[in-house]
C-alpha cells in the first residue's frame, strides 16, 4: 500500500514539474488589419503604413506588407499552405490562392538585407 502511494506521489510530482516545461501557444491568432480573414504568421510583423486598399466596382484590391523577423520563405509558404485553405482559399500554386472571385498572391522581397512578405488580394 505504501509502495502504491509512493508511485502515485512520484507520478504527480513529475507531472507537475514537467507541465510548465511544455510551451503551448494558446494566444489568439493575429490577422492582417486590412484583411481580417488572413492570419499573420508568428515571426512576421505587419507594416500597416505600407498597406494599400482600393474598392472598385470590379472588386477590391488590398495589399499588406509584413516584415520577416524570423522564419524562411519556405516556412512562410508552408504556414499559409496550411492556414489559408481552412479560411476558404483554394491553392492554385505555392504562392497563389483563389476564393470566389478573388485571388491572393504571396510575394517574398529582400530589401537592404531585410525580408518582407507582400500579400495581395485582387479580383481574379
Amino acid at each position: 500500500m505504501i509502495r502504491l502511494l509512493l508511485i502515485y506521489v512520484c507520478f504527480f510530482a513529475v507531472a507537475f514539474v514537467a507541465a510548465p516545461a511544455v510551451a503551448v501557444d494558446d494566444s489568439p491568432p493575429v490577422f492582417l488589419s486590412a484583411m481580417p480573414d488572413v492570419p499573420v504568421m508568428q515571426g512576421l510583423r505587419e507594416l500597416p503604413e505600407h498597406g494599400v486598399m482600393f474598392d472598385k466596382p470590379g472588386g477590391r484590391i488590398i495589399e499588406s506588407v509584413a516584415q520577416v523577423d524570423s522564419g524562411s520563405w519556405a516556412q512562410i509558404q508552408s504556414y499559409y499552405r496550411e492556414a489559408l485553405p481552412q479560411l476558404g482559399w483554394s491553392i492554385l500554386s505555392d504562392d497563389i490562392y483563389v476564393r470566389g472571385d478573388e485571388s491572393l498572391h504571396l510575394e517574398f522581397e529582400e530589401i537592404d538585407a531585410d525580408n518582407f512578405v507582400r500579400i495581395t488580394i485582387a479580383p481574379r
